[in-house]
């Protein structure tokens, strides 16, 4: 798969933050996007979308923004779902 979730299922209680871990394999030079379902007990799904693009560093070389980027960097984007009366 293109985008594969570590950890796909869990709880998240209220009030409280959790990593969704999550790991970019592109096959080609473009831009992949997936919509994934979040689904809230008691309330509305929600959707996220997720964005990433792939890269042929032969072609690009050393133009290329992407060198040494971690899944595990603490600076990566963050996004927060409100719920509300939470």
């Amino acid at each position: 798969p293109i985008f594969c979730c570590l950890n796909p299922q869990g709880e998240i209680q209220p009030g409280t933050t959790a990593q969704v871990l999550w790991i970019f394999s592109p096959i080609e030079a473009k831009t992949y996007m997936v919509d994934v379902p979040i689904h809230i007990l008691g309330w509305n799904s929600a959707i996220i979308r997720f964005q990433g693009v792939g890269y042929d560093p032969q072609v690009m070389g050393d133009t290329a923004p992407f060198h040494n980027i971690s899944s595990w960097d603490d600076h990566s984007i963050h996004s927060r779902l409100m719920v509300p009366g939470q």
